[in-house]
């Protein structure tokens, strides 16, 4: 079970400190930003441009992350 963290663990080491606390859902995450990322460029309307189509992209491989992974985050 995760401990709570102390004051020498808050700031900027405790993201990281909770990505290896928890592999899985960071590469689920991970996986799910990069494939979103992927398929946003490959399949959203080209009038956008590039970057514009990843970023939506990646923000729906996101948000569709956080909705597979939230039970396990809430519950």
């Amino acid at each position: 079970m995760p401990t709570a963290p102390t004051e020498e663990g808050a700031g900027t080491n405790s993201i990281l400190a909770a990505a290896r606390q928890h592999p899985v859902m960071t590469t689920v995450l991970l996986a799910c930003i990069a494939t979103g990322a992927v398929l946003g460029g490959l399949y959203l309307t080209p009038e956008w441009s590039l970057l514009r189509r990843v970023a939506a992209g990646a923000l729906a491989g996101g948000g569709a992350a956080f909705f597979a992974l939230a039970t396990r985050v809430i519950g």
